[in-house]
């Protein structure tokens, strides 16, 4: 919308008075109708009218702007004007180009406000012989104008479509982020019904918004062909970073504010077998809250000290995060290449910043702790093997299916689990497992023993079947499963705590207190005897 037309629009009202020059004409006719988007009012919507004593209200609406032909195709209407002064519509044509007959119609003297029948009044207005007489002379004068202002003029419109296709395409993007929902599809031609979230929204938002749908009616009708979209992925990835630096720099403000911060890094191996590096930075924000928030994320191909130190580096300074004065504490994991006392990661920060005290993940920790007494137990040890080997056992499409039909059998109202495989990094994955063998324990004997019996099964299935149900059965198996849900439900409390991000030291102290003298009466007399009577009654009920 050109400013132009914005003044056109205020003066088209009852006091108009406009001198039929060849000036004049030239002016309001390069300036084109005013037709504002939401997005280019006050509180982004058009206001609203009241039609009746009951209160009901109607207002103005973009689509107005466009007729649908009989091939489908939208046109724009050149001829309504709206006022955003006076919140009417106007016959743009037939004020400027109609005969004294038509320059004295409603729509060209005193506009309309009438959004009740808005729809039946513009019909019966542009099918009308007057205003059908103002569209001729209109383009009989058109015709005869500046061929470099009909450019500019187009090229002015086009931009300001663009932008609001832009703005729509922007909102579909940050929507399927906030949602954490993948973009593309497996298929996203035209004809095809599945493609993806992205072009699925981007089609829902069509339906309300004009010029969007015009803009996938010409990719439809007419192909993609030296066409900006602004939907290939290339132009997502664009957008996408773009909204990536911007929520990058809001968070580097809000550190260089804070003055001082922590770094939490840690390394992880993704589908490609890459070694990726994640920095977070933790600080205080100004309203007193504890923050946590990613700022990079990056490949480590040297994953000794010397290579996780350069690659931090590299991100401070790509970022100019102030590290060598304003870091004050440093979080990584046991590996020696963080924590390494000579050249570790933590050592070579140490000795350009001494201040950045190093913090051993008390997660981590003890997590470790877990582990390493949990094999020591060769009981303990031999029964999360046999767990593990029943998880791989029925990961099979076939197997999987026996055991979901027993769940629905035995436990018709609960929901049906399957049983994941253990974590080498999360010890708390072995409790969730746990969990689906204490609470699914019948089914899963159920299905062990229809395996068992061979019936559509292969021998090596129901040899292996028959012997992991002869283990499960054991009061042995029953007692350790009970002993590690007891212990589970002692440090997976702890550990989920340890690695929030409102953590309180406090109650993170007194929480561990409480673990301990918890594990402590477990080794008692009375604990062990509780641990064998849940596992007898545990026995007797299933």
């Amino acid at each position: 919308m050109t400013e132009n037309a914005v003044t056109f629009a205020e003066e088209i009202g009852p006091n108009l008075n406009i001198v039929s020059t060849l000036s004049t004409m030239d002016n309001t006719s390069s300036a084109g109708p005013c037709q504002p988007l939401p997005s280019e009012l006050k509180d982004c919507t058009f206001p609203n009218t009241i039609i009746n004593s009951k209160g009901h209200v109607r207002s103005f609406h973009e689509s107005y702007y466009y007729k649908k032909l009989g091939d489908g195709k939208f046109v724009n209407r050149t001829w309504i004007s709206y006022s955003i002064s006076l919140n009417r519509y106007y016959c743009y044509t037939c004020k400027l180009f109609g005969l004294p007959r038509a320059k004295q119609n409603y729509l060209a003297i005193h506009g309309s406000n009438d959004y009740k029948n808005i729809s039946r009044n513009i019909t019966q207005h542009e099918v009308s012989p007057d205003h059908i007489q103002s569209e001729i002379a209109r383009g009989l004068y058109m015709n005869h104008k500046r061929i470099d202002i009909n450019l500019l003029e187009s090229k002015n419109r086009q931009v300001a479509e663009n932008r609001e296709i832009l703005k729509c395409v922007i909102e579909a993007l940050l929507f399927t982020a906030r949602q954490k929902i993948a973009l593309r599809g497996h298929n996203e031609k035209i004809d095809s019904a599945y493609r993806g979230n992205f072009l699925e929204v981007i089609k829902l938002l069509s339906i309300y918004h004009a010029p969007l749908r015009s803009h996938l009616e010409q990719i439809n009708s007419q192909g993609t062909h030296n066409r900006v979209t602004f939907l290939y992925n290339v132009s997502q990835n664009v957008l996408l970073n773009i909204m990536s630096d911007m929520v990058r720099s809001k968070i580097l403000q809000d550190v260089k504010r804070s003055g001082l911060f922590s770094v939490i890094i840690d390394t992880t191996t993704d589908i490609a077998n890459v070694e990726q590096y994640t920095f977070i930075i933790r600080f205080v924000s100004e309203e007193g809250k504890v923050q946590e928030r990613l700022v990079a994320l990056a490949a480590a191909p040297d994953a000794t000290g010397l290579g996780m130190f350069n690659v931090f580096c590299d991100i401070t300074e790509k970022y100019q995060i102030n590290w060598k004065e304003e870091l004050l504490g440093q979080a990584y994991d046991g590996a020696n290449s963080m924590q390494g006392q000579y050249s570790g990661l933590r050592t070579r920060i140490q000795n350009e910043n001494p201040r950045a005290v190093y913090i051993w993940c008390s997660a981590h920790l003890l997590n470790l702790v877990v582990v390493d007494t949990c094999d020591y137990c060769t009981d303990s040890k031999s029964f999360y093997g046999e767990i593990a080997s029943i998880v791989e056992f029925l990961r099979t499409r076939k197997r999987t299916a026996v055991f979901l039909k027993y769940q629905e059998i035995k436990y018709p109202k609960q929901r049906k689990r399957r049983l994941q495989r253990f974590s080498n990094t999360r010890w708390t994955s072995h409790d969730r497992v746990l969990l689906v063998i204490y609470e699914k324990f019948n089914a899963l004997v159920a299905s062990l023993d229809e395996i068992s019996t061979g019936k559509d099964f292969d021998r090596d299935s129901m040899s292996y079947a028959k012997s992991f149900k002869n283990i499960i059965t054991s009061f042995k198996f029953v007692l350790i499963l009970i002993f590690m849900r007891n212990i589970f439900a002692i440090t997976t409390e702890v550990s989920n705590y340890l690695q929030s991000i409102s953590i309180d030291y406090i109650a993170a102290i007194k929480l561990v207190d409480v673990a301990k003298h918890r594990l402590r009466v477990m080794r008692s007399e009375v604990g062990c005897i509780n641990v064998i009577n849940d596992a007898k009654i545990f026995a007797n009920d299933n």
